[in-house]
């Protein structure tokens, strides 16, 4: 096992993140950006060509940074939390390669920073959500929608029921003004029956844990809770997007642990990866 590790060591874990930001900015952001976002495909692949420390260059990540502009820009009242996380994410990046001689420790304070606020807000937001609290939005988006589909040929009802939630996600969505008001998700039916509601506590007390967690220095209890929180995403969560974004902060936050760690973020990164281009989950 440990010849299998060595083998599998990383030289310089900020090089591994930014190209799985990379991999993942090429599948994903293409689908929802602008016209124009052949221009920055065919500069970070020319850049790939040419230059083997490509990613070390801070002006590399601020080019990449204005490129993301435009296409968020463009339909900003309609962009998802995980497109902005991505122009902030770029900004880590350049950040970190500016201080050359730290960037590590700069990649490492700023990955911890950034999934403070992400679990602050997720937290926040749950608690003003009308929808979250009374287990709405749970019955469908994060239980039984888009990501178990395949799935719902065994119960035709359902298709109807996914069906008639996603209309009316599309009517909410429609404008800036219905985007405030609420909506109420049709739960699909399953062989066991039971009220959403009652994951309501547990979702936010795990969320809280998470950002408790992110101020302990024991690498092996923080983790593997962070490693077991990933995982569980793959099966309650079905925002591959975003969950793919998290697995590489969490990957930069653990670039002093243990390696087995970084292993299995870097797996969990592949797997939300392979999702979206599987056309799984929402993205």
């Amino acid at each position: 096992m440990k010849k299998i590790l060595n083998r599998l060591q990383i030289k310089n874990d900020l090089v591994m993140a930014g190209k799985m930001y990379l991999i993942f900015l090429l599948i994903n952001y293409s689908k929802i950006s602008h016209h124009y976002f052949f221009g920055l495909v065919a500069f970070i692949i020319f850049f790939t060509l040419i230059s083997k420390n490509f990613i070390l260059k801070y002006w590399f990540w601020l080019l990449i940074s204005l490129a993301l502009v435009p296409g968020i820009w463009d339909s900003f009242y309609f962009t998802g939390n995980h497109i902005i996380l991505l122009i902030y994410m770029a900004i880590l990046f350049m950040i970190a390669t500016y201080f050359s001689k730290f960037r590590n420790q700069v990649a490492l304070v700023n990955a911890k920073v950034t999934l403070g606020i992400i679990m602050f807000f997720a937290v926040l937001q749950k608690l003003l959500s009308e929808e979250f609290m009374n287990g709405s939005s749970l019955a469908f988006i994060n239980l039984k929608g888009g990501f178990f589909t395949h799935f719902q040929r065994f119960f035709p009802k359902n298709k109807e029921i996914i069906a008639e939630n996603l209309n009316r996600i599309k009517e909410q969505a429609s404008s800036v003004e219905t985007l405030s008001k609420s909506i109420e998700l049709t739960p699909v039916h399953w062989i066991i029956e039971f009220d959403t509601s009652i994951l309501v506590p547990f979702i936010l007390v795990a969320e809280a844990v998470f950002l408790l967690l992110l101020f302990v220095k024991n690498q092996y209890i923080r983790n593997v809770f962070f490693s077991l929180f990933a995982i569980a995403l793959v099966f309650t969560r079905i925002e591959t997007g975003f969950a793919s974004l998290l697995c590489i902060l969490l990957f930069l936050q653990a670039h002093k642990d243990h390696l087995i760690f970084k292993l299995s973020y870097i797996a969990l990164f592949s797997v939300y990866v392979s999702l979206i281009l599987a056309r799984l989950g929402y993205h």
